[in-house]
């Protein structure tokens, strides 16, 4: 899971540590475990309130990422059969998500990896968010619902427009951008700035500045 940072106005680089379930590009919300700051999925139905997007993974599976394809092409990279995609409005190569490999994917101990200062929660990593104003390239969105209300999310299928409005889901879709029904369901997290994606489901985002 994947996200590529296009333009950043304000790109902060948090020493927070991340909970252990998080993939880049996921909406987070700031909290504390055992008296310590810790970055957690946000999830509407425990009315987080949005931080920013997280820019590294935790977890050591499932990731991917987002490269510039120089080759102009995905038939002309290797070891992805994901399409090439250039956002309207983005001059330049291509971008292509192709499997992203960590640190702690192959080691037995990562060396980012940190034991909480308590001694009773962790470990955890040190990860980056971004916050807007920003556009980036993610594919931590779902199609597949919408609000319904402030704490709870629809299992209704999606087609995201231009300018489409998503906040933080809820209960079975917490980190995931969704799209907004109603302004008074969530804040303003992404707004949709491409509706072309990859196959690998990247998609052009504005991040909305977060207070």
């Amino acid at each position: 899971m994947a996200l590529q940072v296009v333009y950043r106005q304000n790109y902060l680089e948090n020493d927070y540590n991340g909970d252990n379930d998080l993939h880049a590009g996921m909406i987070v919300t700031l909290t504390t475990s055992n008296g310590e700051a810790l970055l957690v999925k946000s999830d509407r139905s425990l009315s987080h309130r949005p931080y920013g997007l997280t820019h590294d993974d935790t977890l050591a599976t499932g990731n991917t990422r987002f490269i510039v394809d120089h080759a102009s092409g995905a038939s002309n990279r290797t070891g992805s059969t994901n399409l090439g995609h250039e956002p309207s409005g983005v001059t330049g190569p291509t971008y292509l998500a192709i499997d992203a490999r960590r640190r702690g994917d192959e080691q037995a101990e990562d060396l980012r990896v940190v034991i909480s200062e308590n001694g009773t929660s962790g470990p955890y990593r040190p990860i980056t968010v971004v916050r807007g104003p920003a556009k980036v390239y993610s594919d931590q969105y779902t199609t597949a619902a919408v609000t319904n209300a402030a704490t709870t999310d629809a299992a209704t299928a999606q087609t995201l427009a231009l300018d489409d409005a998503l906040t933080a889901g809820a209960a079975n879709n917490p980190g995931l951008g969704v799209k907004i029904a109603n302004a008074a369901h969530g804040t303003t997290v992404l707004r949709v700035a491409d509706v072309a994606a990859t196959a690998g489901g990247g998609l052009m985002f504005n991040v909305a500045p977060l207070e």
